[in-house]
């Protein structure tokens, strides 16, 4: 992955921060909204020490292979705390299943949250694969996802 690529510097240090996250003045994200997820991905990848949360918008669209890095880029990072997805009815199966993978390994992640993502009972199943070895995650919100029995049922297996 070419993770830092994403960002552009800024000339002037005390330009004002951008609108998402706890973003670092120093770093302005690109212009489209996927671009913005991948500037913040490269936060997270490079263990930016400034970069403890991400709060997602309804604007900024994460695909498959966005889920795919932010999968790696929490892997082995110990400092990033919280992860917020809001209103973001995009993501994968597939996606998730990717981001899971990195879920597995990491054990800095206390908050987890997919609000109104839409992740039915395939997109739970498939987070519910990185629940099962996750050590960290102390609080994870799954409201209005959609979620029948066979996610609820795959989401209890994982957290047994």
């Amino acid at each position: 992955l070419d993770l830092p690529a994403v960002h552009r510097k800024v000339e002037d240090p005390k330009q004002s921060q951008a609108s998402m996250g706890n973003e670092h003045p120093t770093l302005k994200p690109a212009a489209t909204a996927s671009e913005m997820a991948r500037a913040q991905i490269a936060r997270i990848y490079r263990d930016d020490p400034e970069m403890k949360y991400f709060c997602t918008s309804p604007a900024i669209f994460f695909d498959t292979g966005d889920m795919e890095a932010l999968g790696e880029a929490i892997r082995d990072n110990k400092r990033f705390g919280e992860l917020i997805f809001m209103r973001n009815p995009e993501l994968s199966t597939a996606g998730l299943v990717a981001f899971a993978d990195g879920l597995k390994y990491n054990t800095g992640l206390t908050h987890l949250s997919f609000v109104s993502t839409i992740l039915g009972n395939a997109g739970t199943a498939a987070l519910a694969e990185g629940l099962k070895f996750n050590t960290g995650l102390r609080k994870l919100e799954l409201s209005k996802n959609g979620i029948g029995d066979k996610g609820a049922a795959a989401l209890a297996d994982a957290l047994k």
